[in-house]
């Protein structure tokens, strides 16, 4: 049988790290369930629609997990379509794509 596990909203940060204390029993429950691979629907950063460090840091973090990672980003990686101050571009996309 083949394992599928889905994961959202880890809202990892480089500086602000107010949701890295959920991340450890994840990353071990993950390791101790061993999927075929992992699927992260979104919001995998704090603000990397803003901050570089967020997108290396939780790129790092996914890095760990003991089966590969396909993710979609969510609003808080790479904006909000309309959004008056972080909107979806180009920046934000490639930024993106370079880690994910």
């Amino acid at each position: 049988m083949t394992r599928v596990v889905q994961i959202s909203d880890t809202h990892l940060g480089a500086r602000k790290q107010h949701f890295e204390p959920n991340w450890a029993p994840v990353a071990t429950w993950l390791a101790a369930e061993r999927p075929a691979i992992v699927i992260h629907t979104g919001d995998v950063t704090l603000d990397g629609a803003g901050e570089e460090a967020d997108m290396r840091h939780s790129a790092a973090r996914l890095a760990i997990l003991p089966a590969p990672v396909r993710a979609v980003p969510g609003n808080h990686d790479v904006g909000e379509a309309g959004h008056p101050h972080q909107p979806v571009n180009q920046e934000r996309l490639e930024r993106w794509r370079r880690h994910f």
